[in-house]
C-alpha cells in the first residue's frame, strides 16, 4: 500500500495543474504547516507525556484524589494548580513548579514522592512545557473552583467522608422480593440485597463444604 501524499505536496500539485493561484497556495501552505505542527505536538503529548502523567501522577492527582488540591489529568486544572500555585508556565519549563518537583531540587517539593523520574522522562516534560503544553481539545477542561478550607485545612467534602461520620442508628432497607428476604440472614445482608435489587443482580449460590474448605485453605496459606 502506498503512503498518502503530504498535504503540502497536494497543494503544489494543484498549483502545477492551474487549479490554485500562487497567492492562495502560500496561504494554504501556511495553514497546512500550522495544522501539521499542531498534530505533531499532540502526537508527542500522547506518545511521551500522557503515559508519564498516567503512570506517576494520576493516582494522587487525578479524578478520584487531588493531594494538595492539585489535579493533573486535564490542562485547565494543571494551569490552575494546587495549594502552591500553577503547576506550569507555558513555554517556560524552568519557571514551572512541575519541573522543580521532578528535578528534586527542592527537598520540600519532590514528585513523585516514592521515586524520582528518569532523566528521559524529565527531559520530555521540559520539552512538552517548552512547546506550550499542548493538550488534546477533547480532553476535560473544566477546572473546578477551589473548595473552601477550615482552620485545620479540611474542606466540607473532606468532613463528609463516610469514615469520619459519627455512629448512628440506621434502619435496614425493606425488601420487597420474597427470595431476597429469604436470602438475607441478617441486617447487613438486607443492605446487600437492596443493592442487588437496585442493579438487577442476584446473589451467588451458597458455597458447598468443598468450596468453604478451599477458601479457608487460601486464607491460611495464600
Amino acid at each position: 500500500m502506498t503512503s498518502p501524499l503530504p498535504s503540502s505536496a497536494i497543494l503544489r500539485l494543484l498549483l502545477l495543474l492551474g487549479v490554485m493561484p500562487a497567492g492562495r497556495l502560500a496561504a494554504a501552505e501556511s495553514t497546512s504547516n500550522t495544522a501539521e505542527s499542531e498534530r505533531a505536538k499532540l502526537e508527542f503529548f500522547e506518545k511521551e507525556i500522557r503515559p508519564i502523567l498516567a503512570t506517576h501522577c494520576y493516582e494522587c492527582h487525578g479524578e478520584e484524589k487531588q493531594k494538595a488540591g492539585l489535579r493533573l489529568d486535564n490542562l485547565a486544572d494543571i494551569l490552575l494548580g494546587g495549594d502552591t500555585g500553577p503547576a506550569l508556565v507555558r513555554g517556560k519549563p524552568h519557571e514551572s513548579l512541575l519541573i522543580e518537583a521532578v528535578h528534586y531540587s527542592n527537598e520540600d517539593l519532590q514528585m513523585p514522592p516514592e521515586e524520582q523520574l528518569g532523566s528521559y522522562e524529565v527531559e520530555m516534560l521540559e520539552k512538552w512545557i517548552a512547546l506550550g503544553a499542548p493538550w488534546p481539545a477533547q480532553a476535560p477542561t473544566s477546572a473546578r473552583p477551589k473548595a473552601a478550607k477550615d482552620a485545620y485545612g479540611f474542606t466540607a467534602e473532606d468532613r463528609a467522608y463516610w469514615a469520619f461520620q459519627p455512629l448512628a442508628a440506621v434502619t435496614p432497607p425493606a425488601l420487597e422480593d420474597d427470595a431476597a428476604r429469604q436470602w438475607a440472614a441478617n441486617e447487613i445482608d438486607q443492605f446487600v440485597a437492596a443493592k442487588h435489587a437496585e442493579h438487577g443482580l442476584k446473589p451467588a449460590p451458597a458455597a458447598d463444604r468443598r468450596e468453604l474448605v478451599r477458601r479457608a485453605y487460601f486464607d491460611l496459606h495464600g
